[in-house]
């Protein structure tokens, strides 16, 4: 998941240390973020890392070093940059979903619960954040936990919709898996994995 990426170039202008050479700086963060959006991940990638050698406790420049990164496939270097940011910013809700997301990814499940239970709290709206913690529970085998996640969000999208038929079909609630299969093909019909779900549920 990508945060605006300017927001970090203004914050660092605006509270970065004054002995911080701001012009450079400001070009470097430029050439990252032309570089980002020519899709040139490498040159990005070095660009932030500069960045961070010039403003190394500025964590919104950290942060999207870190989504930078993550783009590249340098997942350690992704997550060393997000364990950073969540160690000295607890309340950043996207360092903590994407952090999560990545210990999640990695089968450290039960590592990835603290993180994504902070982004859940933080990010309260969001669907994504709330779909990957309900995953990380059932992964560790809190099917109930994940159940309750998903059950008081007021617009599923279709992953929420294709989760919930997941759990139902543990805890064998087959008409519940069923329905909540089809809304999630109503909701996407292009995701092969909700048509799966619906078949499993059916047989």
């Amino acid at each position: 998941r990508l945060y605006t990426i300017l927001l970090a170039l203004a914050l660092s202008l605006l509270f970065s240390p004054m002995d911080i050479r701001a012009d450079e700086l400001t070009d470097v963060l430029r050439q990252g973020l032309k570089h980002q959006k020519d899709g040139h991940k490498r040159a990005a990638l070095r660009a932030f890392r500069r960045a961070i050698d010039l403003a190394p406790r500025d964590m919104e420049i950290r942060y999207n070093y870190g989504v930078v990164a993550l783009q590249a496939k340098e997942r350690i270097e992704a997550m060393t940059a997000f364990q950073r940011v969540v160690t000295a910013k607890p309340k950043h809700g996207l360092a903590q979903f994407n952090l999560g997301k990545l210990l999640n990814e990695q089968g450290q499940s039960q590592d990835a619960l603290t993180h994504l239970e902070a982004a859940s709290q933080l990010l309260s709206e969001d669907a994504d954040a709330q779909v990957e913690l309900a995953w990380a529970q059932a992964a560790v085998g809190q099917t109930q936990n994940a159940v309750s996640t998903l059950s008081s969000f007021a617009s599923p999208t279709d992953s929420m919709h294709s989760l919930r038929a997941f759990l139902a079909l543990r805890q064998g609630r087959w008409d519940e898996a069923v329905s909540e299969a089809t809304q999630a093909i109503r909701a996407n019909s292009e995701r092969l994995e909700h048509r799966i779900l619906l078949a499993t549920a059916m047989l």
